[in-house]
């Protein structure tokens, strides 16, 4: 069927278009996590379209684990300052 020999391609394009309008957001709010996420469509989106084209197979979800990780940490220690910070002010 025509929509399953395209699937990754399709798939590969989504991500590709995730990359311009992440790349807007930080340009806009000067948020490095939007340039993070731009990196990581973009990676993504590469990494699908090699594996559409039968060239290599990159496991790029281990990157997108690692970065929801680092993100929960990121949070944590945000959460702990704020915590630490409104106890300080009493």
């Amino acid at each position: 069927f025509f929509w399953f020999e395209l699937r990754s391609w399709l798939f590969a394009s989504a991500l590709a278009m995730g990359v311009p309008r992440s790349l807007l957001s930080a340009y806009r709010t000067r948020s490095p996590l939007h340039a993070m996420v731009a990196a990581l469509f973009a990676f993504g989106s590469t990494a699908v379209m090699l594996q559409a084209a039968d060239v290599v197979v990159i496991p790029w979800w281990w990157a997108v684990y690692a970065f929801v990780g680092a993100l929960l940490v990121l949070m944590l220690a945000w959460r702990i300052r704020r915590a630490r910070a409104s106890r300080a002010r009493g």
